[in-house]
């Protein structure tokens, strides 16, 4: 299998660490690049949460720096700076994937052409490769402990 080009927001891999299951994203990714503000925003400021000191010590999770500022604070205008920070990466690495779970981040990436999926779209491609059994358990360990908000609607379509 080719290995795809993939840049992060937070949400997905504060998802999957939180439950202690990031190495699906690995075995689903191999390489995960994550701009800045995201490494900033998990490691900095989360510094104590579990998820920065799996993010700092993961060899395959890479840090890069953006160069279009003025696209950045264009897009930064509407979404918070990791998701601003993650298209505009994902744009200038010609990106295969971007993992993003907000709206308004998801709108605006396929706005440019952007391939992306959440922490949902991982979890159902991770049922497929049989990494994992069954994503409701998965989704209720995110739910009661990474906080994670899912739509009921979504909630139950994913069994």
């Amino acid at each position: 299998m080719e290995k795809k080009k993939v840049i992060s927001n937070s949400s997905v891999l504060i998802n999957f660490s939180m439950i202690n299951r990031v190495e699906v994203l690995k075995i689903l990714f191999r390489e995960i690049i994550i701009p800045e503000a995201v490494w900033n925003e998990i490691v900095i400021e989360g510094k104590d949460y579990p998820t920065a000191k799996i993010v700092k010590s993961s060899d395959w999770i890479k840090r890069a720096k953006i160069k279009n500022r003025a696209l950045f604070q264009a897009l930064s205008r509407e979404i918070d700076d990791g998701e601003a920070e993650t298209i505009v990466l994902a744009l200038e690495k010609n990106a295969d994937i971007v993992l993003l779970d907000e709206i308004e981040a998801r709108d605006i990436a396929a706005y440019y052409g952007l391939n992306y999926i959440g922490t949902i779209g991982c979890l159902i491609e991770a049922k497929e490769r049989k990494l994992i059994t069954s994503k409701k358990p998965i989704l209720d360990e995110m739910i009661n402990i990474s906080h994670y908000w899912i739509d009921e609607t979504l909630y139950t379509k994913n069994p």
